[in-house]
């Protein structure tokens, strides 16, 4: 199961990573984010339980391989998730001004 979890997370961060941030996305919002996002951890590693062979063989791939770190891996399921959030609002319209009519 952890395997699973760990590969569609390595493939999302290669997704993410390569992309631009999110539109209308600023770093208040990311900072927001991501300290709530370790508040929910309690301490606790978003790759799962530490001192277990998947935790170490997960951050070894990630550091070793792809070149990142446990708080890239919080940042970049921030940005995704502010992404998702901002692709999903309506976009904004610009007001129109109506014509006056001469007479």
């Amino acid at each position: 199961m952890l395997s699973k979890i760990m590969s569609g997370t390595l493939l999302c961060l290669a997704v993410i990573l390569g992309v631009a941030p999110a539109a209308g996305q600023n770093d208040a919002e990311l900072r927001q984010c991501v300290a709530d996002l370790q508040a929910s951890l309690r301490g606790r590693s978003i790759l799962g339980p530490r001192g277990t062979a998947a935790y170490i063989q997960a951050r070894g791939r990630l550091e070793n391989q792809i070149g990142i770190t446990e708080y890239d891996v919080l940042v970049s399921h921030c940005q995704a998730e502010i992404y998702r959030r901002h692709a999903n609002q309506p976009p904004h319209q610009p007001r129109t001004r109506t014509a006056k009519h001469r007479g």
